[in-house]
């Protein structure tokens, strides 16, 4: 029997890998993007391949009624079988720096829009004993300076989720977390910064993080995220034990070493490291 699967931010990076690999192994994708039928050139050649099993959908996760919507338009149909919140928004910089409508920006895409959005789909998921997998990141365990934003908005998603997971185990709905490391998804250089005043102290340390993240990209561009569209296949179709799932090398290595080391030393190496690979870019 064919099986449906939600995917939310699928029109780049990790959501399209996603969409690809479901597609190659028989699932019927639905793809919910902000835009909807707009941007569908997007998924010309995926159209093309599965003209019957893929569908676009619109959705606005910092739009409650866009959210009802698509609650709406599912609730007309057989439930889903998986819901992959994939959709994701990143805010860097000093939280002297942050403005209130960046930050609520970023909590509304990371943690309330996807919150709301589950919640309306859930009493489908509890129908078909489906699965629930949100995209997080490594620094949903481990915060970094100058992210704080975003990483309070994974660090709410990876609470919410864990409270989650326990809630929906009587109902056979399995939950993951997927903390990816990093991959050229485009991430790094779509990126939202607070931007220092003149007068601000952390003009210097923004700037170095900026040049800092764009090497980053960089030097993973060679770096292919088709294992992230797998591991997604993989959680829904074999359903392992656990909750959190890691990939990519430099995900594993630093949830390694948090492990390993107590947490406030590990907590004042990373501080250490990143500030001062921050003023190094600066100069």
């Amino acid at each position: 029997m064919q099986k449906t699967v939600l995917i939310t931010g699928a029109s780049s990076g990790f959501g399209l890998s996603a969409c690809e690999e479901f597609l190659a192994k028989g699932w019927k994708v639905l793809v919910a993007v902000r835009g909807g039928q707009t941007r569908i050139p997007l998924f010309a050649g995926l159209l093309a391949k599965y003209p019957d099993r893929i569908e676009i959908l619109e959705l606005d996760l910092t739009d409650r009624k866009s959210i009802e919507a698509l609650a709406q338009l599912l609730d007309t149909r057989a439930p889903i079988d998986g819901l992959i919140n994939n959709a994701g928004y990143g805010l860097f910089g000093a939280t002297e720096d942050t403005t209130d409508e960046s930050l609520r920006r970023q909590m509304e895409v990371n943690f309330f829009g996807t919150f709301t959005l589950t919640q309306k789909l859930l009493p489908a998921l509890r129908k078909s004993r489906g699965v629930l997998l949100t995209v997080s990141s490594i620094v949903g365990r481990h915060s970094l300076p100058l992210t704080g934003a975003y990483c309070a908005s994974k660090f709410a998603v990876e609470g919410w989720m864990e409270s989650l997971s326990a809630e929906l185990k009587p109902y056979q709905v399995d939950c993951y977390l997927l903390e990816p490391g990093g991959y050229p998804t485009g991430f790094g250089t779509s990126l939202d910064w607070s931007q220092p005043a003149e007068a601000s102290a952390y003009v210097a340390a923004t700037k170095g993080y900026q040049i800092l993240r764009e090497k980053i990209s960089r030097r993973n561009q060679g770096k292919s995220i088709s294992p992230v569209g797998q591991k997604m296949v993989s959680l829904l179709e074999k359903r392992p034990k656990g909750l959190r799932h890691l990939i990519g090398s430099d995900a594993v290595m630093t949830a390694l070493l948090g492990k390993i080391l107590p947490a406030n030393l590990w907590h004042r190496i990373v501080s250490n490291i990143m500030n001062s690979l921050q003023r190094r870019n600066s100069l």
